[in-house]
């Protein structure tokens, strides 16, 4: 009898069973395909690199362009190769009518991207504009999922008159243009302050933006959730749960939502790209953040009437707006393949 032989007949013939590897969990085995996707780890990476620019904006501010990006400063000036150049300068259209912001100087210090028509700091105000799009398209994206989850499982799960009348009011939401409807809220909800219970919202209110961002998406997730929670109902452990005579609301906590929480996390970044667009929208429309705040839509907004003198006051926050949208959806695909046990296929 050989080692290998002897070895079974000690340890018995269902050892090799034993040494076989443990089959991973749903989850565990959703980041293993989720680390192999080597698209969704860059954007990660990028979002990240986004993420945390933006979060040092006083100190890029403070420490290296050393200038208020929300204060004029029409008459200032900066140094650039060891002259005092003015920061607004008299503009050379052959009429010399005008004037002229510096333009980027490319330069780990005031004024890299050139300034505005007010003087001020193009990288500076990117970098605090990028705060308020990305908090505006992360809180809006988690108001839109919460209301969405729970009204997706409450219309799926209990039905009847429950699911028509929530299902007749999301179609009616659905029904009205996105961006006519939260223009047409923005515009009301801004001259007039928004009082709820004893938090009183002003005009220029961040909340704004979130809470109207927020509810005008809520039928785009809502519809899928509720159809996924169609099919779950009707599912042999649900049944199971019902004949033992387990609470609905209990089935619903600890049965149903597990099930569609994966759907929830696909959905968080694809929406929180659609958010921050959105967003832009609005704010380029004077409708979404308002002075003396900024988003990367203001800034679109003021860099409009410079695209021929001075370009990169626009093409800097559009440039942020791809990249951090573009990150988010292959974040997003990264994780439906790998939430998805239908997307083995795909993932490679």
């Amino acid at each position: 009898m050989s080692g290998a032989e002897q070895g079974y007949a000690r340890v018995g013939w269902d050892e090799p069973a034993r040494l076989a590897p443990p089959a991973l969990g749903y989850w565990a085995g959703a980041l293993r395909k989720l680390l192999r996707n080597r698209s969704a780890l860059f954007s990660f990476a990028v979002l990240v690199l986004i993420v945390l620019a933006c979060a040092a904006a006083p100190y890029y501010a403070r420490d290296v362009s050393h200038t208020d990006p929300f204060a004029s400063n029409v008459g200032g000036s900066t140094m650039v190769g060891g002259k005092s150049v003015d920061v607004l300068q008299q503009a050379t259209n052959g009429f010399g009518l005008g004037l002229t912001p510096v333009g980027p100087l490319w330069r780990f210090g005031p004024y890299a991207l050139g300034a505005d028509d007010q003087g001020r700091d193009v990288a500076a105000r990117l970098l605090y504009g990028g705060r308020n799009s990305l908090l505006i398209g992360a809180a809006s994206t988690a108001i839109c999922l919460a209301l969405a989850t729970l009204t997706g499982l409450v219309a799926g799960f209990f039905g009847g008159l429950v699911d028509r009348v929530i299902s007749i009011f999301l179609d009616i939401l659905w029904a009205f243009p996105i961006y006519l409807l939260a223009i047409s809220l923005s515009i009301v909800l801004i001259n007039e302050s928004l009082g709820i219970g004893p938090i009183q919202l002003n005009g220029s209110s961040l909340a704004l933006p979130i809470l109207i961002i927020g509810v005008v998406y809520v039928p785009y997730v809502a519809r899928p959730i509720r159809g996924q929670v169609l099919s779950l109902r009707n599912s042999e452990f649900v049944l199971a749960a019902t004949g033992l005579g387990v609470p609905r609301l209990r089935i619903l906590w600890r049965d149903v939502l597990p099930n569609v929480f994966s759907t929830v996390i696909v959905f968080a970044p694809l929406m929180m790209a659609l958010n921050i667009l959105t967003e832009a929208a609005l704010s380029f429309l004077s409708v979404g953040v308002q002075p003396p705040a900024a988003s990367w839509g203001t800034i679109i907004r003021d860099g409009e009437d410079l695209l021929y003198t001075r370009p990169m006051v626009a093409i800097a926050p559009g440039i942020a707006i791809v990249l951090t949208v573009l990150a988010l959806n292959i974040l997003g695909d990264g994780l439906r393949d790998a939430l998805d046990p239908r997307a083995k296929l795909r993932v490679g």
